[in-house]
C-alpha cells in the first residue's frame, strides 16, 4: 500500500477490495504520474502504481497495462501487471528492436490475454500471452497517428484506424486471427479535427462501432457520427454541423444512445432510436472550459470526463457527471482520462 503524497491528492487510505474506476493524476509534490484505483462510490482511493499512466480499465482477471518512462533511456515503455500483486512485466523489452522507439496508449483486452500498444513509428502491436505462449503481432503498419485501438466487450474483436488524412480506414480484426482478413470501412476526404485520441467505440452486444469525423464534400464540411457493423457496413450516419462531434461512444445500457463531445467542448447524448436523431445536452461549460475524454459507468448513470481550461492547457480536472441530474463532482485535479471497470 502506498501513502498519499499530499492532501491535494485524492484520499487514498484503505479502500474496498474491489474498485472499478481507474485514472492517472499527477502528484502535486513532484509531478510524478500516479495510477489511482477508486471504489465505485468514490469514497475510497488508493495508489496502485507510481511513475505510470493507465489507458484502459483492468481486465476481468485483474490484469492491467500501463506506460512508464524509463529513467535511464528516457523511452516510454509498456508494462503488464495484475491488481493482486506488485509484479510488473516489461512488455516492450521483447519487441525486436523495441528499444529504438517510444510506446504508448496500451489497451488491454477486457477478458485479458492481449495488449494492444502504439509505437512511435505508427505501428500497432498486439502482445498476446496465455496458454499459447507469448507472441507479438503487427495489427497495423500504418496506424493513424494519435489514434488508438479498441477491443470489443467480449474480447473477440479489435478495431483500429489506418492510413493518413484525408483517406483513412477503420479495420476490424478477429483477435484470434491477427494478420488475417479484416473488415474495412473506408473514409475519404476526412479532416483532422481530433481533440484527444481517436478511438472507435463498441456497442455492448459486440456487433457495432461508432466514431466521429468531419468530411469535406466539395466546399462543404459535414460533421458526422458513423455507426458501422463488424463487417464494415454503414448502419447509420448522424450529421449535425452546428454541434460537431468528437469522441463518440455507445451507452452500455442503451445502444440507441451515443455519448459525444461537441466542437465547443460540451458533453451531449445523441439518441438514434427514431429516424430523426434527438440531442440531449449533459454539461454546460463556463467560458474557457472544454470537456474531453468522456467514459460511461457500467450502468450508464454516470460519466467521468476531463475538464481543460483555455488559460492553462497544462491543468486538467477529472469530474463525474450524473446523467439524470447533470450534477458534476470533482474527483481529482491534475488528472488524465478515467476508465470504469465493467
Amino acid at each position: 500500500m502506498h501513502s498519499c503524497r499530499n492532501t491535494c491528492e485524492p484520499s487514498c487510505c484503505g479502500g474496498e477490495a474491489k474498485s472499478n474506476l481507474y485514472f492517472t493524476a499527477l502528484s502535486e509534490s513532484d509531478g510524478v504520474p500516479l495510477i489511482f484505483e477508486a471504489s465505485q462510490d468514490l469514497s475510497n482511493f488508493k495508489i496502485i502504481r507510481e511513475n505510470a499512466r493507465i489507458f484502459s480499465a483492468p481486465a476481468e482477471n485483474g490484469d492491467f497495462t500501463f506506460s512508464r518512462e524509463n529513467p535511464t533511456s528516457g523511452k516510454t515503455e509498456i508494462y503488464l501487471a495484475n491488481l493482486s500483486n506488485a509484479t510488473d512485466k516489461n512488455v516492450t523489452e521483447i519487441i525486436p528492436n523495441g528499444n529504438n522507439f517510444d510506446y504508448t496508449y496500451p489497451v488491454i483486452n477486457p477478458i485479458g490475454g492481449d495488449i494492444a500498444l502504439n509505437s512511435q513509428d505508427n505501428k500497432l502491436y498486439m502482445y498476446s500471452y496465455g496458454n499459447q505462449g507469448v507472441q507479438f503481432s503487427i495489427v497495423s503498419s500504418a496506424l493513424l497517428p494519435k489514434s488508438a485501438a479498441s477491443f470489443s466487450p467480449d474480447g473477440k474483436w479489435i478495431a483500429c484506424f489506418s492510413g493518413m488524412y484525408p483517406n483513412i480506414s477503420l479495420n476490424i480484426y478477429e483477435v484470434s486471427n491477427i494478420g488475417g482478413v479484416s473488415a474495412t470501412y473506408s473514409l475519404n476526404n476526412v479532416i483532422d479535427n481530433r481533440k484527444g485520441q481517436v478511438i472507435a467505440g463498441w456497442s455492448d452486444d459486440n456487433n457495432s462501432l461508432c466514431f466521429a469525423f468531419d468530411e469535406l464534400l466539395g466546399q462543404d464540411t459535414v460533421k458526422s457520427i458513423y455507426v458501422v457493423d463488424i463487417a464494415g457496413n454503414l448502419l447509420r450516419r448522424i450529421e449535425n454541423n452546428v454541434l460537431g462531434f468528437q469522441q463518440a461512444s455507445f451507452s452500455p445500457a442503451n445502444m440507441d444512445e451515443i455519448l459525444f463531445v461537441s466542437n465547443s467542448g460540451d458533453i451531449w447524448i445523441a439518441d438514434k432510436s427514431s429516424s430523426e436523431t434527438l440531442f440531449r445536452k449533459l454539461s454546460d461549460n463556463l467560458p474557457g472550459e472544454i470537456n474531453a475524454n468522456p467514459n460511461w459507468s457500467h450502468n450508464a448513470q454516470q460519466v467521468v470526463f476531463t475538464k481543460f481550461f483555455d488559460d492553462s492547457r497544462e491543468d486538467s480536472e477529472l469530474y463525474m457527471l450524473d446523467v439524470n441530474t447533470k450534477g458534476e463532482m470533482l474527483i481529482s485535479n491534475q488528472a488524465f482520462s478515467a476508465y470504469w471497470r465493467r
